[in-house]
Order: C-alpha cells, then structure tokens, then sequence
C-alpha cells in the first residue's frame, strides 16, 4: 500500500480550514473580536496599574519609618503622657487642621505618611512658629534650606509659613535625604542635624546604625532624641487612646480656593469682602508678613475659605485701589518696620500694659495708630503692631538678646568660668515673627530640649 507525503496532508487540511472561514467569515470575525477585547479586559483587569489617565504618574513608593520601641522610646512616650501632655493635646487638636492635606502631599511624592508627625515635634503644626535658629513654618525651615527648595523670603512674604508650599519642600528635602542615607532613622536626624552633620558620625565611628551613633558623644542631644522623639509622637498619634489622650477635639480640616488679585489688597478688607474674621483670613494666609498682599505682584494668589469665593469677588470687583488698601503705608516697611498684625484691646488695657505684652513700644503704638484714643481706649479696638525689622545689638538691647539666648539647652561650665547675668530679664520677651494671638503662654513645641529639668527631661 502506497503511503501519502505528511506534508500533503497538511497543505490539503490548511486549505480545507481556510475554505471554511472564508465561506463563514461574518459568523467567525465577530467570534474572534469578542474573544480578544475579552482578553483585553482581563489583562486590565489583572494589571490595573496600566489603565491610567494622561495627568497619572507613576512615583516610586519609599518603605515606611520603621516603629521600634525601646528605652528611648518609651522615655518620650512617658514624657508626652505626663509633663508634655498638655501641649500635645494642643498639637493634636491642631493636627485636624493639617494632616490631611499634608498627607496627601506625602502620597503624591511617594513617602511614608507617618512622615507627616515630623511637623508635629518641629512645631506642633505651628505655620507662625519660630525658633532660635530662625527656622519658622510648621515644617521648621531656615532661610537657606527654604530656598534650595524653592521657598520665597522677602519682604512681604515667608512662604515657610505656606503649609502646603512649605510640605511640598520638605516633602523634596525628605526624598533626597532619604536616597543620600537610604535609612528614615539616618534621614529624619540629619533633617534636625544637617546632612554634613550626620555624613561626619558615620564616618568617624565607621557605622550606618543610628541607635550606635546616638551612643557616641559626637551628636548633640536634640538630634540623639530627635529619632526617638519622633516615633514616640508618631505612636501616640496615630492610637492616642491607646496611650490615654481620650476626647481630642480634632479641628476641622482647612479647605480654600484661590483667588487671583490685580493688586496690593490689605487683609482687613480681603476679611471683609469674604465676610469672615480678620484672623481667620490672616490664618488662611500666614505667608503674608504685614497683613498685606505684596505690591509687586499683580497676579498674587490669595486663598478664601471654600464656598465664598463668589461673594469676595464680588465686593472686591466693586472696590478701588485706594480702597482695597485701606490706607496701608507701604513706606513704613520700606524703612525697616514689619507688621506683625492686629491687636484688639482687652478690658482694662493701657498703652503701657499693650506696650509690655506685646513687646511694641509706646512711641511706635502711637505713631502708627494716630487715630486712637489713648486716654479711652474701648474694648475691641484694633490696634496695627510693627516692630524692628531685626534685632539692633545695641547696649539698650542687650537685655532683650540676652534674654532670647537664655532659653538654649543648659551646657555645662569649666570649673572658674564666669557668666555675666543681666540684672533684669523680661519674661514677654518673644521672638520677632510671633504674632498676637500667639503671645498666649503658649509652650514652645520643643520643650524637652529647652525646659531646664533634666531631672526628668528624657536623655539618651
């Protein structure tokens, strides 16, 4: 029997397949669409990571901050819970404010969101806090590190006193701190530290091991507890029961719109024209240092509470220049002079109890508030505040530079060393930037480093 060729009968099978689609393509196509867009979505499905919009994009999730707990530790968590507690149910309650746009911001750039507690042992979510170092914001930036990532200082605005410009800069300096150590301990102490500050322990003591270095004497105290610090806050935070803060009264979360101005516009009037507070529309813009948007900018963005957007544009549309200004006198700030705000008088108020609260000279109260009536001054009434641009280090201020000194960590003396004490310190004093509504007693978000009791201040 004579066998046929293999390869015959598959060229005879390959043109029998082909005949019978050809004859039925309009009942085979539509099988073969089906089964493909099927695929399609299941592939979608599977993968969902590659369905994205065109503004998507795809950044790069850092690991979490490590949560240890150890002696450290626990000595700052005794320490929130018992002499701190006060304060920290302050920045708690302060932290409904901030965190969820702060977390937000961390999400976009691909950090942990426990990274956003770091603001809370900075400053306690403070945007008008100020520090010896000068460092302000609630995120705590100096001058030079505000500017590397693109903060404005001049002067008519700190935008290290923005919160949401000031966590996009921190939220760019955590990430190339973060890539320089490739470690959240290594990272987070060189933000209190310095980057050089820390690249010098590892390379003096040949480790990479935070706790180890925190061991050594190289490091300052601050930056040893600054870790340790930052966990204990984080762990508290994120289960304040747990640890025994019960009935935070959280605030209410900000949200505002933007604005664009054709000019200067004073905030007494921006209050007015959105019908809110003077102080809550200067909360929604702590940038602006004289209560006053800058006179150069023609296009300066102003933020208004969400929802009167409509009804501030419409009384500002309907003001002139002058009008929006409000008399504002530009040259007093060009001589040197900073606004630091309102001040409404209390019952039974003087000019010179004013002048001591407030740390404003009678002579400058007077001079730009010429329209008060000094002998009867009537509750409410409100007050413009300037002080010195800067500090002038005069023998008549002395005192007062003493006195800021004088809340730095206590170091220790050599044995006959002498100090000079000033006869009389102030206890109003209070740094330059802060504002009325801060000179309430309120504790300075770095205690522990500052409070002289070292009897029970948590040490490494």
């Amino acid at each position: 029997m004579q066998t046929k060729p293999l390869t015959s009968i598959v060229g005879r099978s390959l043109m029998m397949i082909k005949a019978t689609f050809m004859k039925n393509i309009y009942l085979t196509l539509p099988v073969f669409l089906f089964l493909g867009l099927g695929l399609l979505l299941t592939s979608c499905a599977s993968n969902p990571q590659q369905v994205k919009t065109k503004h998507a994009i795809r950044v790069p999730q850092r690991p979490d901050v490590p949560l240890v707990m150890n002696e450290q530790v626990e000595k700052w968590i005794s320490y929130f819970q018992g002499p701190g507690r006060a304060a920290f149910e302050r920045y708690l309650s302060r932290s409904g404010r901030y965190i969820p746009m702060m977390k937000e911001i961390l999400r976009e750039n691909g950090l942990p969101e426990d990274l956003v507690y770091l603001a809370l042992i900075e400053s306690g979510y403070n945007p008008r806090a100020y520090s010896r170092a000068r460092a302000t914001g609630a995120w705590q930036f100096i001058h030079r590190t505000g500017s590397r990532y693109g903060l404005t200082v001049n002067d008519w605005i700190d935008e290290r006193r923005d919160p949401e410009k000031s966590t996009v800069a921190a939220a760019k300096y955590l990430i190339d701190l973060y890539e320089r150590f490739d470690d959240w301990y290594l990272a987070t102490a060189s933000y209190n530290a310095g980057e050089g500050k820390i690249d010098r322990a590892i390379q003096r003591y040949k480790t990479e091991d935070f706790w180890e270095l925190a061991q050594r004497r190289y490091l300052r105290a601050e930056t040893k507890n600054y870790v340790p610090k930052l966990i204990a806050a984080t762990l508290i935070a994120k289960e304040p029961k747990k640890y025994g803060f019960h009935d935070i009264q959280y605030e209410d979360p900000i949200s505002y719109e933007k604005v664009t101005l054709e000019g200067p516009l004073d905030l007494r009037i921006a209050a007015q024209c959105a019908e809110i507070d003077y102080e809550e529309m200067e909360a929604f813009n702590p940038e602006l240092l004289h209560g006053v948007t800058p006179p150069h900018e023609s296009d300066y963005q102003l933020r208004v509470p969400s929802g009167r957007v409509d009804q501030f544009q419409k009384k500002y549309a309907s003001l002139s220049a002058s009008e929006r200004l409000n008399g504002f006198s530009f040259e007093s700030v060009k001589k040197g002079k900073r606004d630091r705000g309102l001040y409404r008088a209390k019952k039974g108020d003087t000019i010179g109890k004013i002048s001591h609260r407030t740390g404003v000279s009678v002579k400058v109260l007077r001079q730009y508030n010429p329209r008060v009536r000094w002998g009867r001054l009537k509750t409410g009434t409100e007050l413009r505040l300037y002080v010195l641009a800067s500090p002038v280090r005069s023998k008549k201020n002395r005192h007062r530079i003493l006195a800021e000194n004088n809340t730095a960590t206590p170091r220790k003396l050599r044995h006959g060393k002498t100090i000079r004490i000033p006869k009389a310190v102030s206890k109003e004093v209070r740094p330059a930037s802060i504002q009325p509504e801060d000179l309430k007693n309120e504790p300075s978000p770095a205690e522990p480093n500052t409070l002289d009791a070292s009897s029970w201040v948590p040490s490494m």
